[in-house]
């Protein structure tokens, strides 16, 4: 069920997802590539997600802070500790 709450929150926001990771790397390609990898992480990891409201803050989270990394990355910023997935 959480899978679900997942994959039609993940639908629903893909627009508003890819809009926030481009405004912070600038780069419509790498916006993509974060947000489907951000997806596939936590599909893979099957985080207990209660609801789609749930879920929706979980993607939105996620998407920022691995646009915030990438960002980080390429301008040869150490990461922060508490962004970097285990």
């Amino acid at each position: 069920m959480s899978q679900d709450y997942l994959t039609d929150a993940f639908i629903r926001l893909r627009q508003r997802l890819r809009v926030i990771s481009g405004c912070v790397i600038a780069d419509s390609a790498g916006a993509e590539d974060i947000l489907q990898d951000s997806f596939v992480r936590l599909w893979r990891r099957q985080y207990p997600v209660q609801s789609e409201k749930e879920a929706e803050a979980l993607l939105t989270r996620a998407v920022k802070y691995a646009s915030l990394n990438e960002k980080r990355r390429k301008r040869g910023e150490p990461l922060r500790m508490d962004m970097v997935d285990d």
